[in-house]
């Protein structure tokens, strides 16, 4: 069991399996105490940031690339092969989350 204020590891310690394995279910723990509200809006603000940055590309496109805005097909295709560094860095992020948690 881990108790309030108890030290697991500190900067420069060798982190052994024992302290990790403490850490790893601290980090659960902590997780499971959030309540449902918290986490649902952790989860949607990343995808909220996805849709905004398609959104601002979007508009981008339509103001300073008027060839392109001019036909829908060739917004849609352009907002994918923009996307998927974000995509992909925010769907880390959560696999990250969601393994330590």
């Amino acid at each position: 069991s881990i108790t309030v204020g108890q030290r697991i590891y500190a900067r420069g310690d060798v982190l052994e399996q024992a302290p990790y394995e403490l850490a790893k279910t601290e980090i659960k723990q902590f997780a499971k105490q959030g309540s449902i509200m918290r986490r649902a809006l952790k989860f949607l603000s990343v995808y909220g940031l996805i849709a905004m940055l398609g959104i601002i590309l979007a508009g981008y496109i339509s103001m300073y690339s008027p060839k392109i805005a001019t036909r829908p097909a060739r917004t849609i295709t352009a907002s994918p092969i923009a996307s998927p560094s974000p995509i992909n860095s925010c769907t880390r992020k959560c696999e990250n989350e969601s393994s330590a948690g």
